[in-house]
């Protein structure tokens, strides 16, 4: 008898259990869609973090540019009026050819949408406007034409005598860019370059 029990006993224990009703409850529901939720919010935070990063890498890069461009035009300028000293021989021959209107504290632009004539407009300090750009023609400037439309960039443009004197031998250029990334945050490129006159 005790054998007879102990062999039901054993059947017992070793029948399967019922099965459980399949589904998700509505917590199990509630986890997966915050995780869900939380991946997506991640995924759209770093989206936008790289979208900012690229924009203030980008902005940064042409400001390089637009800094280097207004110190090679200085030194063109520069260039084209002391081969006119060579060819003439005319020592009244000012070498750095109307750049004498950025000096004495007096910052300038310099528009180079146009090579073959470049125009040079002095203003007060802080108040040079702002460069415009055309998707077209793939240039900066300072224009009014159709197409061009207000960039985000400034450019000034500063000569000056290094020891403070009277500009003669020797200056400093120095081009300063600067802008206003979206995040309202202002930021700049500056670029200094001295020149001297072959004439002296």
């Amino acid at each position: 008898m005790l054998k007879k029990n102990l062999l039901l006993q054993k059947d017992f224990t070793h029948t399967p259990l019922q099965k459980r009703w399949g589904g998700f409850t509505i917590i199990e529901t509630m986890v997966a869609i915050s995780i869900l939720m939380t991946s997506v919010a991640i995924a759209v935070s770093v989206i936008r973090t790289d979208v900012l990063v690229s924009s203030v890498t980008k902005n940064a890069v042409m400001a390089r540019f637009l800094a280097q461009e207004g110190i090679e035009y200085t030194r063109h300028v520069r260039d084209s009026h002391l081969v006119d000293f060579d060819k003439t021989g005319d020592s009244t021959i000012d070498w750095l050819g109307g750049l004498g209107a950025c000096s004495n504290g007096t910052p300038c632009t310099i528009d180079t949408a146009n090579p073959t004539s470049v125009i040079i407009t002095s203003y007060p300090i802080g108040g040079c406007p702002v460069l415009k750009y055309s998707e077209a023609e793939n240039r900066y400037g300072y224009t009014n034409d159709v197409g061009w439309e207000e960039s985000i960039f400034k450019r000034e443009i500063n000569i000056a005598d290094p020891l403070g004197g009277v500009i003669d031998s020797e200056v400093i250029v120095t081009v300063r860019v600067s802008w206003t990334e979206r995040d309202g945050s202002d930021k700049e490129v500056v670029y200094q370059q001295n020149l001297f006159n072959w004439i002296k």
